[in-house]
């Protein structure tokens, strides 16, 4: 008995082989992974844009604070 190879099942072979060599390429480190390692300088680390974004926040609410308490002094 011979074994007939239509196009569209050799096609399919060959997405399914190009998929799994591509699967395999994908870089699996995360966003954990970089932020403990210190490698680069310019790795993200959103503790310090959280606390920096609070200190500005608390020093804008400090001045309209005192904003406010010298417009009704005058």
């Amino acid at each position: 008995m011979k074994t007939i190879y239509s196009f569209p099942l050799l096609l399919l072979y060959v997405l399914l082989f190009g998929l799994a060599i591509y699967g395999c390429s994908i870089p699996t480190d995360t966003l954990s992974d970089r932020q403990s390692s210190n490698d680069n300088p310019g790795d993200f680390d959103i503790l310090k844009v959280r606390a920096n974004y609070e200190e500005e926040m608390s020093k804008l609410s400090n001045l309209k604070l005192r904003a406010r308490i010298k417009k009704k002094e005058f």
